[in-house]
């Protein structure tokens, strides 16, 4: 699954969701439809289709399970067309784009900080989920129409952020023996003693967007320190303009003579 988030100065939006599964990716290679027979190869090229419609800063995957294919296949050099650049985790010291984060899950302190972040975010309205009624998605539909889109719809982006919505209200919070919070979907019978959990895939991948959008934010700091003054020299007198000294306004402020 794919989350695509729009960062504004006060507030993010969901603008994109995008998932697919094995068996999807099959189907569309027995149609035509695709020429990435491998699936985290597949996954990768949807990675920098989207990065070519969406200014892209920064990217969040999994670091365990196919994220790490997926990230792997980011920087194969079989898998670029022209004028693309390896894609590298922003640690890594290989020539390419450093904008990828791998993200633990089974890290206790950042799975905690980012599903009460998230919550925070939703609460204050920092992040906002698009309009969904009738009139959206035949909007939707006509614009596909008229694109000649057959798959990867604009209908489908939307039903898919309504999917997105279903995830985010099933989620359910317990706190383990050992006291550590753990947050999933509940339990569905699928069969005669057997039970499993909703999948989770489009929360997980907002959840990593969201967290790394929280972390990579613009944190205003003081003005860069400046030079000022030249070779000591003879004067009568002399007067201090409001450059002269540079810092806190606590202290600047007295001494450019504003007291």
């Amino acid at each position: 699954s794919i989350v695509v988030l729009e960062v504004h100065p006060d507030h993010r939006r969901i603008v994109h969701s995008w998932t697919t599964s094995r068996q999807q990716h099959k189907d569309r290679v027995k149609k035509g439809l695709t020429e990435e027979n491998d699936f985290y190869s597949y996954c990768a090229r949807k990675i920098r289709d989207l990065m070519g419609a969406f200014p892209t800063i920064h990217l969040a995957m999994d670091a365990q399970g196919g994220g790490i294919a997926v990230s792997e296949a980011l920087h194969d050099p079989k898998n670029l067309s022209r004028g693309e650049v390896p894609i590298w985790p922003i640690i890594d010291e290989e020539s390419g784009l450093h904008i990828l984060e791998m993200c633990q899950f089974a890290r206790a302190t950042w799975l905690s900080e980012a599903n009460h972040g998230l919550r925070k975010d939703f609460e204050d309205k920092v992040l906002l989920l698009p309009r969904f009624d009738p009139i959206t998605i035949g909007l939707s539909i006509e614009q596909d129409k008229m694109a000649n889109r057959t798959y990867d719809t604009l209908e489908d982006c939307v039903m898919e952020i309504e999917e997105l919505k279903n995830e985010l209200a099933m989620i359910e919070i317990k706190v383990t023996a050992a006291g550590r919070e753990h947050w999933d979907t509940p339990e569905v019978k699928v069969g005669t003693g057997k039970k499993e959990r909703v999948r989770k895939d489009r929360y997980s991948s907002l959840l990593m967007a969201n967290m790394a959008a929280r972390t990579k934010r613009k944190i205003n700091i003081q003005d860069g320190y400046n030079i000022v003054g030249g070779f000591a020299h003879p004067t009568k007198k002399q007067e201090y303009n409001e450059n002269d000294f540079i810092g806190p306004a606590w202290i600047t402020e007295g001494l450019n003579g504003v007291y």
